[in-house]
């Protein structure tokens, strides 16, 4: 089974950045980019049918809601219980909103301008 990973950012600069960096890691990930939740919730729930290891990373400000909004519709679908899956918040800042979100579920902070070497190593610890 393949691992995937599934950035969802409206920012155009970071999906290069991300799959350039993916593309680089000489792992088998698989990238899918989503500017915004459009579809993204149908594609995820059937991921579990293609991947056994799932990273998402969802930056904080999208067009139509929030990064916590769309992230709690993600933990909430069934194949976030049987495939293993690594979820991201990406801010430039983080308030005690995202904070406490991330604490309470599991879900990592990680903070912009993302590097290179920053996604590198993620993929290398999943």
């Amino acid at each position: 089974m393949a691992k995937g990973v599934i950035l969802i950012d409206d920012d155009l600069t970071q999906e290069k950045i991300f799959e350039h960096c993916i593309n680089k890691s000489g792992d088998l990930w698989q990238f899918h980019y989503f500017k915004d939740d459009k579809g993204l919730i149908e594609f995820v729930s059937k991921l579990g049918l293609y991947f056994n290891k799932l990273i998402i990373f969802c930056d904080y400000y999208l067009p139509a809601m929030t990064g916590i909004q769309l992230l709690e519709k993600i933990i909430r679908l069934q194949v976030t219980q049987e495939i293993k899956v690594k979820l991201f918040l990406i801010s430039s800042e983080f308030e005690q909103e995202q904070i406490d979100f991330g604490q309470q579920n599991d879900v990592t902070l990680l903070k912009k301008p993302i590097q290179n070497k920053d996604i590198q190593q993620i993929l290398h610890q999943n």
